[in-house]
């Protein structure tokens, strides 16, 4: 599901950094190997950093994952679509998973209203 214009982006840092390896995020340390990812805790601090770098606080890695479904249901994805696409078993996870912006509810037309008086 990554648009276009991301995978261009990704192709470039790929040929940027001159990766041999099958990741596109290998670990930074020398001393670790290219047979495996850049950790989750790597990932997770750098994450961190550059949240707090622009000011913003009480955000964490998995909240990209809310974010996307949040997104996904405000542009119409249904939730058993987003179940498949978030791999859960139970529609009850992916619902967790979905928050409705606040302006979203204050906008929406109540039903009363087409009520004939």
């Amino acid at each position: 599901m990554l648009p276009e214009r991301l995978l261009v982006v990704l192709r470039e840092h790929w040929r940027r950094h001159r990766l041999r390896g099958p990741w596109l995020f290998p670990p930074v340390r020398a001393a670790a190997t290219a047979e495996r990812p850049v950790t989750n805790g790597a990932a997770t601090k750098a994450f961190q950093q550059t949240v707090r770098s622009v000011g913003l606080e009480r955000y964490c890695l998995h909240s990209l994952r809310h974010a996307f479904a949040t997104h996904a249901l405000e542009d119409g994805v249904d939730l058993i679509t987003q179940q498949s696409l978030l791999g859960h078993r139970r529609i009850e996870t992916t619902a967790r998973y979905v928050r409705v912006r606040t302006d979203r509810i204050r906008s929406t037309p109540s039903p009363l209203d087409t009520l004939p008086l």
